[in-house]
């Protein structure tokens, strides 16, 4: 069999192209650093960016890992700040265009790169110029758009600077490092990017399918997931633009999840900003934003794993704080306790009103509320913050089978310095249930009732707070009282200079206020109604000595009132009846 010869164009092709590349070797350092290269890349680049073009140093070439050109000490722009400057730029170039002559740059790659962006009164920033490609098609009334390439470009240790005229402080970002990859006008865009700002690491993750359609007021379906040590911000869906940076519309899907909520609060305030004490925050829901305003449906809010759900509305003011407002429903709600101290909720409620920089108006619903040692089911209340006060009004809570109502307010002002404040309703509430609250006494009072609770207090300056508890009970018992043995006693039966008020009494109705101030205990205005009379009593004692000094009256059916004096301590108060005569010329005497 006749063996076949290969065809002579093969071999003929193949060293034509061997030759083809050695030539290029050797002729493509030369032709790309001609000066026709030169002008061919500065003219691209100002074509591109509509900005004049500075290179000023020698050029450099590189054959890998791509070809292209090095050149050094590069500004884009005019003036004495121009938009850029740069340290390097390598320039990336198609090859067969270099042969030629030519210049076609593809990607770019800035060291330590620059960028002084500036923003007019009337919106122009100094990054976009009448003559770029952008500009044109932003300004094209049809809504033609002549595509044109752009660019890829890479950033290596660098700074941007943004100041927007009227702002009191500059926005900054350095070490910037990533991609930035846009490269045709009509096409998508995508960025990598990582920096830090206000000394915290930050990367930003994005992509446009439309960018251009974006810039110039349409909408475009988008994607962007910014993170720091201190949260994450993530977002996918379609934005509407304002023919500018700003948008007017934004729908998708938005999570935020803060590890440190106040450490975040800090770091975007540059203060001493604080959020509700918590060790982390999580927010997702559906965003819908329009303006300046922005809502979260089917919201869902984690509070150190205590999980929220339904919708928030944020208002973003001009020159005002945020506004957030809402309503949120948790299946159980764990509040700061109520002992005085850094870590209750007196604290924490001084620390927001004092430090917030936006405003709140929350509705919160859960059926389990705790604030140790206190504790209600099926809560409805406000939480409002604005105007350095915190409020948390309690319109409907449920305890020991009574209700339960009203407000706690924390605040500052330069008046009264900081101030907290209480006014608590509970009515027709199981008295022994309070006794984790108000102490083993619970008033000495065992049964339904209502309680009006009355706090107000200045710290650190003006002392101890104070306190007014209003009372009223039903159909109960009064313990460390008899009522049976007070009458006996008056009657000058069983001792009658003195006697140890023991055991308990069934009583109609309790009446009246007690007072703590700076450690000094109030009674006032208070009536005991049982079957064996009617006492009265007023007076004071020393909280810190548990001392008694209570005077009083009592009266059985239709005799005469019987007058009395307690004294003694709170665990052994003492009975001395007050003779007629000396009583009725106490009656008698001027009070002062």
């Amino acid at each position: 069999m006749k063996t076949l010869r290969r065809p002579h164009w093969i071999v003929t092709l193949a060293l034509g192209l061997v030759a083809f590349f050695a030539i290029a070797a050797i002729a493509t350092p030369l032709l790309l650093s001609s000066a026709a290269v030169r002008g061919g890349v500065t003219e691209q680049l100002a074509l591109a960016t509509g900005h004049p073009v500075q290179l000023r140093g020698e050029p450099t070439v590189t054959l890998q890992p791509y070809l292209g050109v090095t050149y050094r000490d590069v500004v884009i722009g005019d003036g004495d700040m121009p938009v850029m400057r740069a340290d390097e730029m390598k320039v990336s170039l198609q090859v067969l265009s270099a042969l030629w002559g030519q210049a076609r740059v593809s990607q770019i790659d800035l060291v330590r790169p620059q960028f002084n962006l500036r923003r007019a009164a009337d919106g122009n920033g100094n990054w976009l110029t009448a003559d770029s490609p952008l500009a044109a098609a932003l300004a094209a009334e049809d809504g033609s758009v002549e595509d044109a390439a752009m660019l890829r470009i890479d950033l290596r240790d660098g700074a941007l600077t943004y100041a927007a005229e009227g702002d009191e402080a500059p926005f900054r970002l350095r070490n910037i490092n990533g991609t930035v990859d846009w490269p045709r006008l009509s096409g998508s865009a995508d960025a990598d990017l990582r920096g830090v700002w206000n000394d915290e690491n930050i990367s930003l993750v994005a992509a446009f399918d439309e960018p251009l359609e974006l810039l110039r007021g349409g909408m475009s379906e988008t994607s962007f997931a910014l993170e720091s040590s201190l949260g994450e911000v993530a977002f996918s869906g379609g934005l509407t633009g304002n023919d500018g940076p700003s948008l007017v519309e934004a729908r998708g899907a938005l999570t935020i999840d803060a590890p440190a909520p106040k450490a975040l609060a800090q770091w975007l305030s540059g203060d001493e900003a604080t959020l509700w004490p918590t060790p982390s925050l999580t927010v997702t829901g559906d965003m819908i934003l329009l303006g300046r305003n922005l809502r979260l449906e089917d919201a869902r809010l984690a509070v150190a794993g205590q999980e929220g759900t339904g919708r928030l509305d944020i208002k973003f003011g001009e020159n005002t704080p945020p506004a957030v407002g809402g309503t949120l429903a948790f299946a159980e709600l764990e509040l700061p306790p109520l002992e005085p101290g850094a870590e209750g909720l007196e604290a924490a409620m001084g620390a927001l009103a004092r430090s917030s920089s936006f405003t709140l108006d929350l509705r919160l619903s859960t059926p389990r509320a705790t604030a140790a040692p206190f504790a209600a089911d099926d809560v409805a209340a406000g939480l409002i913050v604005r105007d350095n006060t915190m409020q948390l009004d309690v319109a409907q809570g449920s305890i020991s089978g009574g209700e339960m109502s009203g407000t706690l307010e924390a605040g500052m002002s330069e008046e009264d310095g900081e101030r907290f404040a209480a006014d608590i309703h509970l009515s027709q509430i199981n008295l022994s249930a309070l006794d984790p609250v108000f102490g083993d006494i619970a008033f000495g009072l065992q049964g339904t009732g209502n309680l009006h609770v009355d706090i107000f207090s200045l710290t650190p300056e003006n002392g101890t707070p104070n306190r007014r508890v209003s009372f009223d009970m039903e159909k109960g018992e009064i313990a460390g009282l008899s009522l049976a043995g007070l009458n006996i006693a008056l009657e000058g039966e069983d001792g009658a200079d003195g006697s140890i008020l023991t055991g308990t009494s069934a009583v109609e109705t309790v009446v009246g206020t007690v007072f703590v101030r700076e450690g000094t205990l109030v009674v006032r205005d208070t009536t005991i109604t049982a079957a064996e009379g009617t006492a009265t009593l007023a007076g004071r004692g020393d909280l810190s000595r548990g001392s008694l000094a209570l005077r009083g009256q009592m009266q059985s059916g239709d005799d005469p009132k019987r007058a009395f004096f307690v004294g003694g301590t709170l665990e052994q108060p003492l009975l001395v009846v007050i003779p007629t005569s000396l009583n009725q010329r106490l009656e008698q005497a001027p009070t002062r």
